[in-house]
């Protein structure tokens, strides 16, 4: 069934409610609600069994509930490397005893290179980056907003220059499912990737900034609230971390060692790319990339729960006491997930790619096809939540058909 005009009105009420509201969870409610609405032929009563219903059938996806999954393991993994005195002995051999950084210029820059060597996922590399160097940033004074830009920077688009992770699983499959031949598909990522544009201009853009420590628009304000008044957050959204930082006494040890930190999370990326290799019979574009994130994250558990228990940190009773603490602190996150991947089914079902494209087709020349699958990735990732991936798994559907109409394939649309 054709939906027309009504598949745009759910992601683009999702939008509107969350530029006006600021509120990622009602957005997304009243966007699904919306969408199942327009499924079901405006019968609120279905549309809102179907709601419910569709938050609970996005664990029927294999993938979704280990990325889910994955998000509350890593959530107990920060915790426990941050009771446990692991980030507190970084920061001290970084900062304090070495003296390696001594300048926001070179905490910049070392933000930058720890996102850059750790590509093995986009979600994983934001939440491992974001832990390894926020101490080291809130020690320099590097306001939240620029730490969170070098981050995000150089995750997805790192993951997706280098596709040896999970990631080259992922695209592959991307690209089949926009039309491409399986014979064709790993060759045509491979060429793709000198196209890549945004997310060159994004990983050596964000070095350049750090180099030459320029900031612009709101990430200069951040960076002068926190030169002035060492304010690392808007005081409209600050939240515990800055006390962090300065307050010693969440620690659970008195001895803070950096290994606590380092063995953990060299186990985590070394678990997913043996994973990827072993699962893709040596060859990690061809490995199971959910697999190899649930593998690692969970090898990391392991290895620092015998880091804590032989350094009798924790017993074993404590120690899960303290991975569930940990966890839940990733609830909101995991709904934000669960509220999206929903969305995300919700779209598909409305088939508003498609319709996208069959709008804007007949007016494409060969050259504008570029364009609209440039155009295409700027509204899927700005409408999925700011998050590179997803994107991509939608840019193939808007872009593809358009493209191979004027033969530029797959390569033009995942090259933006």
């Amino acid at each position: 069934m054709e939906f027309g005009f009504l598949s745009i009105l759910p992601p683009l009420l999702t939008i509107v409610l969350a530029i006006i509201t600021k509120n990622v969870f009602i957005s997304l409610f009243i966007g699904v609600f919306l969408g199942f609405c327009v499924i079901d032929g405006f019968h609120i009563i279905s549309a809102l069994n179907a709601t419910l219903n569709g938050f609970i059938t996005t664990f029927e996806s294999h993938s979704n509930t280990i990325v889910i999954a994955s998000i509350l393991m890593i959530g107990a993994l920060i915790y426990i490397i941050e009771r446990s005195g692991g980030i507190e002995g970084f920061v001290e051999i970084m900062v304090r005893k070495k003296g390696v950084i001594r300048s926001k210029r070179a905490a910049n820059i070392f933000t930058w290179l720890v996102g850059v060597l750790v590509f093995t996922s986009g979600s994983l590399s934001c939440l491992v980056v974001g832990s390894v160097t926020r101490p080291v940033n809130d020690a320099m004074r590097v306001s939240h907003e620029k730490s969170a830009f070098l981050v995000h920077a150089t995750s997805t688009p790192v993951c997706v220059l280098l596709p040896l992770s999970g990631w080259g699983a992922a695209m592959i499959g991307y690209l089949t499912s926009g039309g491409v031949e399986e014979s064709r598909a790993a060759t045509l990522l491979v060429q793709s990737i000198p196209l890549n544009f945004y997310c060159m201009l994004a990983v050596l853009g964000s070095l350049l900034l750090c180099l030459l420590r320029k900031d612009f628009g709101p990430l200069k304000a951040a960076e002068l609230r926190a030169d002035t008044t060492g304010e690392l957050d808007s005081p409209s959204s600050a939240t515990s971390l800055d006390e962090v930082s300065d307050d010693k006494s969440y620690l659970d040890t008195d001895r803070p060692l950096a290994r606590n930190m380092l063995i953990p999370i060299a186990v985590l990326i070394l678990g997913v790319l043996v994973v990827l290799t072993v699962t893709g019979s040596g060859n990690p574009l061809d490995g199971n990339g959910m697999n190899a994130l649930l593998w690692g994250v969970f090898l990391a558990l392991v290895a620092s729960g015998i880091l804590c228990i032989t350094q009798k940190i924790y017993n074993l009773s404590q120690f899960i006491d303290v991975a569930f603490k940990g966890a839940s602190g990733m609830l909101s996150i995991a709904m934000i997930l669960i509220f999206g991947f929903t969305m995300g089914g919700v779209v598909s079902q409305l088939g508003t790619g498609l319709y996208l494209c069959s709008i804007f087709e007949q007016f494409l020349s060969p050259a504008r096809s570029c364009l609209f699958d440039g155009l295409s990735y700027f509204f899927c990732h700005r409408y999925f939540y700011g998050y590179y991936g997803d994107h991509l798994g939608d840019l193939p559907t808007y872009g593809s058909p358009a493209g191979r109409r004027y033969s530029f394939g797959g390569r033009c649309c995942m090259g933006w």
